[in-house]
């Protein structure tokens, strides 16, 4: 971090990974109940995990790069500031626990962020909230496959818009409200076996929030 001014902060990041996913062992059935999975496709007689007939698997995925953070923070007073930030982020690829996929490949987000944080009403009232762009390489996605097996796959890129925010309000010293609240706007693009036409994310609400009241009391002595 470096002060340019009295009140603008200039923050920088870097950060380097090297990922190792692997998996080696049996999957399938015993011998004569199928002519092509388990037994039936051991490439070695020596098995790898106790009691494994042989083994079937050895899978192994390995990646490295690296990802970054650029932030602007702007003080306005002791009590509000707002900011900038230009980050990215990574998660690393595996395998599938069905021998017959493929492994799956990291995914990447990039984040452009405007946000700000308050302070009010003598300290009583917090307001920060955040308005953001994200785009999504080649983001995992898991789903059930044969047999209820969740697999994952590299499902293409996708689009995120949204803004959210929160309060947390001290009513009086015993009764505070807090409450929050995201809207999202997703735009998925497809992908290697998906759509190439334009869908939202699945699992992904387009508005949630939530409100907490607290209020602490003293009972008898406690």
């Amino acid at each position: 971090s470096f002060d340019l001014t009295d009140k603008l902060t200039a923050t920088g990041g870097l950060r380097l990974f090297k990922a190792e996913n692997s998996l080696e062992g049996f999957f399938g059935y015993g011998a004569g109940f199928s002519s092509q999975t388990g037994e039936a496709a051991c490439f070695s007689l020596t098995p790898i995990t106790p009691d494994a007939p042989c083994t079937n698997i050895n899978k192994l995925i390995e990646e490295d790069g690296s990802t970054h953070r650029l932030n602007l923070s702007y003080k306005i007073d002791d009590d509000r500031l707002i900011y900038a930030t230009w980050s990215t982020g990574f998660r690393p690829g595996g395998v599938n626990r069905r021998a017959s996929l493929p492994p799956y490949m990291s995914d990447f987000l990039t984040n452009y962020e405007f946000g700000w944080k308050t302070t009010l009403m003598d300290n009583r009232l917090r307001f920060n909230g955040a308005v953001f762009w994200e785009e999504w390489e080649d983001f995992q996605f898991s789903f059930l496959g044969l047999n209820g097996l969740t697999q994952i796959q590299n499902a293409g890129q996708a689009t995120i818009k949204g803004i959210e925010s929160d309060i947390i309000w001290a009513l009086s010293e015993q009764f505070t409200l807090t409450a929050s609240a995201t809207y999202l706007d997703t735009e998925f693009t497809g992908g290697p076996g998906f759509p190439a036409s334009e869908n939202k994310l699945p699992v992904t609400p387009d508005f949630k929030a939530n409100l907490t009241g607290r209020y602490t009391f003293k009972l008898n002595d406690w």
